[in-house]
């Protein structure tokens, strides 16, 4: 009895480390799972001296407290400048980075962008499950909807890598996404859920133009390698 006991135990024991390492892989046992699951490196380095030679061409400026970034509440906006032309992946890796940098809100970062001759990207980065949620509500979905979009992240405690190739434009403040492959963690994402993600994509970045003031994005496009962008920014974004 006792070396039943004894072999039962073992293969308990054995089934218990499997799932476990089963579950790091897929990114659902923190700790664990930092192990297993690494973001995609795409070789595109965030640089912060191109975002200054950027907000210094354009006229934008951007005002925090120092010894307060990330800055846990919203931006204010103020005034509108022009914004017209054409930026390579490492100045729109160095923006996307100073914005998870200056605001806590923002649902990501470590975010690598690598934009393809043939118009299409790929991105990587961290995604923070949390500020997503507290996004979601900002932007002002409501905790029904929120409370459905979370049931896919029950078992998945703090921040987790993605990885997305595609394409992406947009036309008088209408996103259009394009999605061939959506990795989170380790899963590949099925194409019919990508393609729900990728729709909850577009609403929320339509939904975050309509609540900053003066941004009126008339073109974006990916060609060349380049980002092409022609519309209006504030030209003042600040913290209390």
């Amino acid at each position: 009895m006792k070396k039943i006991l004894k072999y039962l135990t073992m293969i308990l024991f054995a089934i218990i480390v499997s799932v476990t390492i089963a579950l790091a892989y897929i990114g659902m046992v923190p700790g664990l799972s930092s192990i297993f699951v690494k973001q995609v490196d795409l070789g595109v380095y965030p640089d912060s001296d191109q975002v200054i030679a950027i907000n210094e061409e354009l006229g934008h400026e951007v005002k925090l407290n120092d010894e307060k970034k990330p800055y846990d509440g919203q931006p204010i906006y103020e005034g509108e400048i022009e914004l017209s032309g054409t930026y390579s992946d490492k100045q729109v890796t160095s923006v996307l980075d100073s914005w998870s940098n200056n605001w806590a809100i923002t649902p990501f970062y470590n975010v690598q962008v690598k934009i393809h001759d043939n118009g299409t990207a790929e991105a990587s980065g961290i995604l923070k499950i949390k500020e997503a949620i507290s996004l979601a509500k900002h932007l002002g979905y409501s905790d029904e909807q929120i409370s459905e979009a979370s049931k896919y992240a029950t078992f998945i405690s703090g921040d987790l890598p993605f990885y997305i190739n595609g394409s992406a434009n947009v036309n008088n403040n209408q996103v259009f996404a394009n999605v061939s492959n959506l990795k989170i963690g380790n899963v590949v994402v099925p194409e019919k859920i990508s393609n729900q993600v990728v729709g909850a994509v577009e609403d929320a970045v339509q939904r975050r133009i309509q609540q900053v003031s003066n941004l009126n994005i008339k073109s974006m496009d990916l060609k060349s390698g380049k980002l092409n962008i022609y519309g209006t920014v504030p030209q003042l974004e600040s913290g209390e």
